[in-house]
Parts: C-alpha cells; structure tokens; sequence
C-alpha cells in the first residue's frame, strides 16, 4: 500500500465485486454497499450471534480447544448487517465524534462484521478480553483459520486501534501465512490475493 494512501482513509472507495469469498478484504478504501451473506448459522453460545458456515465451524473448534487451554472466551458480537452498523457507528459519532470514532469503528459498508467472517470476544465473565487470553489467541487463532485483524503494529495501514478481540476468519492456509509473515490482512491481500 502506498503512503499517500494510508493517510487518505475512505477516498477513491472501491465497491467490492466479490463479497462472497471467505478472502474478501474490507477496509477503509473497499466497500461492501449492503451486501448480505446467505449462509449465515448461529453459534451455540448464543443464537443471536451468527457467522457464515465455514467461519461458525471454525470458531466452534477454537473455542473448545481453547477450553482446554482454560481459556474461556465467548462471542459478543459477530455478524452485522449494513443497517445494525449504521446504528453502531453513528452512535459512536454522537459519543466521540466522526474522527476518533473513526478509529475504533467501522463506516457502514466497510465493517468486516457485515461479512459474516468476523467475531469480537471476551472472556467469559467479563466485558472484556483478558491479557492471557488474547496472547493465547493471538498464538493459536491462525490454526482454525482466524487472524487478529487489528494489531498496533498495524494502525497506521488499517487506521484502526488495536483490538486483540477481533477475530477475522480467512482459512488455515492465509492464517497462518498472515501470522507467520506479520503481515496485516491489508498488506497480505496486496502482495497475494489480489
């Protein structure tokens, strides 16, 4: 990505053609208009939380095997749609205003959410992920086909803060070259997918 770019986030937005590909990338400069995913299931943990097929099955798998690690996290909040984030992101704007809301939510369109292949979690009895449980993810979430989509190192290529909670599922195979490469999705898909 280009430095002139990185500054200039939500300009010369490009509509995505291919929103139904597990590697479709969303960010500041792709939009998702308001596509819907039709393979939508709900997670055990709760059914108001719903991930396309492939990504429910992974999560499931990732959060019994973390489990097993004790390390106890649940979803709280998964898909989105185009309507439900418009909600989301313009009352962050009345709480912090348009640009520091900017940082830490999604413009409607540009949300991974609305894809259905991304989850945000907490640990289980808080509101909140707690320190070793985001290092374990952060270690082991590539192996179920999730990558942390937002990492500090990252900010200034996605423009959002670090959010260790937020889970984007793109298969094993791109996890793990994601993880192993440190790379941001956004970097990733520029060099690979593309």
């Amino acid at each position: 990505m280009d430095k002139k770019r990185k500054k200039n986030f939500y300009t010369n937005i490009e509509t995505i053609k291919n929103p139904d590909t597990y590697t479709v990338l969303v960010n500041k400069y792709r939009s998702l208009g308001k596509y819907a995913p039709n393979d939508l299931q709900s997670l055990s943990f709760n059914k108001k939380y719903q991930l396309r097929e492939k990504a429910a099955i992974a999560f499931e798998k990732l959060v019994n095997i973390a489990k097993k690690d004790h390390v106890f996290i649940r979803p709280y909040s998964a898909y989105r749609s185009f309507k439900y984030q418009t909600k989301v992101y313009n009352a962050y704007v009345k709480k912090d205003g348009q640009d520091k809301a900017d940082t830490y939510s999604a413009r409607p369109g540009h949300s991974e959410h609305q894809t259905g292949l991304a989850v945000d979690v907490w640990t289980e009895g808080h509101e909140n992920i707690l320190e070793k449980d985001a290092k374990w993810l952060a270690e082991n979430a590539n192996k179920y086909g999730f990558i942390i989509r937002y990492t500090k190192e990252k900010q200034a290529i996605t423009g959002y803060i670090a959010e260790p909670w937020h889970l984007r599922y793109v298969g094993q195979k791109i996890a793990k070259d994601v993880t192993n490469k440190n790379l941001s999705y956004d970097e990733y898909y520029e060099l690979y997918i593309k």
